[in-house]
């Protein structure tokens, strides 16, 4: 039996237009899905938490199983900031996300756990002192919550984690570990594992955050984040690890070159690109991740499969020094072959240069585009 130690690391330096909940995906013997969008966000002002009716969702479990829940929400609002978190049967699921005040946000949260049979209602709470309006027609707006519960798979997670008094820092240039943040999975034989994190950190004075994973003492440069500080955050942590149903396989793509964005403001293509084929009609998993200067001025990216843009997997970083740009899609491809590509569109030219190196030990070192395709 092995058994997987995850650990983080960093160091510092409603209502809806069109709302879309898909139906249940089952095309993988005990392996379901479902997909909840919004075209269009228009979210009163409030000071309180109040649910995104267009983003709930309910699922009905005949049997435990392992719960994966993930959302995200493209948007724009000056100068102010936004908050969301998980609700699950209206108790908090955590998955805190505190926006600052810069022009364009991307909330993205993650939940896993072992869930009973029963009936589950899944939903997002925000709170933001400015309305938000977004119309369907922007090529980036984004807004959908996703749940996928499997069969023969199994979901550890460390808890909320809230600090309310400040945590010590690690402001040396160097990785280290954040405390008390680390989940141990136990696998039966060879598993594809999937792992997610969150970190709302609170900063005295303006600066900004590395965090990446490290399992079983090995430093992951596919999971570097970067965050600019400007804002006061609530301090929150949240560290999952899912065993996926043997079925599944995994690919992942990460180069280890120099990519230059160019600042036309098209959409391109990055290097980062996938092309496969499916022996079955499979059910599918495809993240990105891209962590690098954002030239104090905005980067949008998103998945694109056989050449067809995927509306909800845009995420937007917006007027930073600093970008990190995730996405997720999820759902059925048919059998036979097909290609995944993240597309991009900036107005800063600016260059993202991965390290070769595998273990990372200064800040020139954090850099990181890369692509993960799961597929059962």
């Amino acid at each position: 039996m092995d058994i997987k130690i995850v650990s983080l690391l960093f160091f510092i330096g409603s209502f809806c237009c069109c709302c879309n909940a898909q139906a249940v995906v089952n095309i993988v013997p005990g392996m379901f899905s479902k997909a909840t969008v919004s075209n269009g966000l228009n979210l009163q002002a409030t000071s309180t938490f109040k649910p995104i009716t267009s983003l709930t969702t309910n699922i009905h479990l005949d049997k435990c199983y392992a719960v994966f829940v993930h959302y995200q929400i493209t948007f724009e609002t000056d100068n102010a900031d936004f908050q969301s978190k998980l609700l699950i049967n209206y108790a908090n699921a955590g998955s805190l996300v505190h926006s600052g005040k810069q022009t364009f946000k991307t909330a993205t949260g993650f939940y896993m756990a072992n869930l009973n049979p029963g009936y589950y209602t899944i939903e997002i709470y925000y709170k933001s002192p400015t309305a938000i309006k977004m119309p369907a027609s922007y090529d980036w707006q984004t807004a959908i919550l996703q749940v996928v519960w499997a069969e023969d798979a199994y979901a550890v997670s460390d808890s909320i984690k809230c600090y309310p008094t400040p945590t010590p820092t690690n402001n040396y240039n160097n990785w280290g570990p954040i405390r008390d943040t680390e989940v141990a999975l136990q696998l039966p034989n060879n598993r594809v594992v999937m792992s997610a994190y969150q970190f709302s950190a609170e900063t005295v004075t303006p600066s900004h955050v590395f965090t990446a994973l490290e399992v079983n003492g090995f430093h992951y440069h596919t999971t570097v984040i970067i965050k600019d500080c400007k804002e006061k955050y609530k301090n929150n942590e949240n560290l999952y690890a899912m065993m996926l149903p043997p079925s599944c396989n995994v690919v992942t793509v990460n180069p280890k070159t120099s990519l230059t964005l160019s600042n036309s403001n098209s959409w391109a293509p990055t290097d980062l690109s996938h092309s496969f084929t499916l022996s079955k009609q499979s059910h599918v998993i495809i993240m990105y991740q891209y962590s690098g200067y954002g030239g104090n001025n905005y980067i949008v990216m998103r998945l694109s499969i056989d050449s067809v843009p995927q509306k909800h997997t845009v995420s937007l970083t917006g007027n930073t020094a600093y970008a990190s740009n995730f996405g997720l899609w999820q759902g059925s491809l048919n059998t036979g072959g097909h290609k995944v590509s993240l597309d991009y569109r900036t107005t800063a030219k600016t260059i993202n240069t991965v390290s070769a190196e595998i273990q990372w030990k200064r800040w020139n070192k954090w850099q990181n585009r890369a692509m993960t395709i799961v597929y059962c």
